[in-house]
């Protein structure tokens, strides 16, 4: 969160969010690895940002009429030019392939590809809630990156682990998707999100995301009305 914003919420009531002025992953992430360690399996090089940075990037382009026209500009000239600023995660089989270049650059961090190989499906879990109103889910995806268009089996998990509900208090987050791993009982958070979304056709494909997307209304306008 830009500094400027950072006691705004002290000016109101109520808010959603408003104490979570950072998600970056490095607050809470335990599978970043630095050059040259000991690990034998595939990596993940991501951005540090959620969502890929196009949250601060959308900020930055609307600040002003001379920074909409200075990013217009650069996007007519430089090739690429969002995906330099908001770079797309990459998979890698070792620790030895990634580029050097990632490992210099300060936006970018370099993880354990937690599921332990390229094999499908991928199993994920995400942890999703508005105040008290919460869904657990454990997804098996026919896609390495966990594409919400590539899902096999979704089911509610009842149980949310010790680690994921401290990294909800630390990070002071109302609203959020947590994303995270089990991989031989072991617990690993891999993104903590702000700018949740749920893909339209898991509205449609599962009664249980549309009775949370209900509840989850239920529980919004009754925090406004309150």
């Amino acid at each position: 969160m830009p500094d400027q914003f950072a006691g705004v919420h002290a000016s109101y009531e109520k808010t959603i969010n408003g104490r979570a002025s950072t998600i970056r992953r490095t607050l809470y992430s335990t599978a970043g690895l630095k050059q040259g360690a000991a690990h034998d399996g595939p990596v993940i090089v991501k951005t540090i940002l959620n969502s890929g940075g196009h949250p601060e990037l959308r900020y930055r382009k609307n600040r002003d009429l001379g920074s909409r026209m200075a990013r217009g500009v650069r996007k007519l000239l430089i090739p690429h030019y969002k995906r330099g600023l908001c770079p797309p995660y990459e998979l890698y089989g070792s620790i030895r392939d990634v580029p050097e270049e990632s490992w210099q650059d300060e936006r970018l961090v370099v993880e354990k590809f937690l599921p332990g190989s390229f094999d499908l499906p991928v199993i994920k879990y995400r942890y999703c809630f508005l105040f008290e109103t919460e869904l657990n889910l454990r997804t098996a995806y026919d896609d390495l990156l966990c594409s919400s268009a590539r899902v096999g089996d979704n089911e509610i998990v009842k149980a949310v682990p010790e680690a994921v509900m401290e990294v909800r208090s630390r990070l002071n987050i109302d609203f959020s998707a947590i994303d995270y791993f089990i991989v031989d009982g072991e617990v690993t958070i891999i993104d903590a999100n702000k700018t949740v979304t749920t893909a339209r056709a898991w509205m449609t494909r599962y009664e249980f995301v549309r009775d949370y997307i209900d509840r989850l209304t239920r529980t919004l306008i009754d925090f406004a009305e309150r």
